[in-house]
């Protein structure tokens, strides 16, 4: 189980899902906000890909669960 902080993002996706894509995706949204993770750690489970994203604050960390947590 991760520890979590305020402001860090668990974003969940499927074994079906593609690496590349997801990686691919959060990169250009966050280039074009103009945002840097401050901790980044994708870990692949038996169920799938998860990724521990923190943020420098809890307006960055809303911004990006209201695009990707689904």
């Amino acid at each position: 189980m991760a520890i979590t902080t305020p402001n860090m993002i668990i974003l969940e996706r499927p074994t079906d899902a593609s690496f590349g894509k997801t990686m691919n995706e959060m990169r250009s949204w966050l280039d074009s906000k103009k945002i840097e993770p401050t901790y980044f750690k994708p870990v692949t489970r038996y169920n799938g890909m998860v990724f521990e994203i923190s943020f420098r604050n809890s307006d960055e960390a809303e911004l990006f669960e209201r695009e990707f947590v689904y």
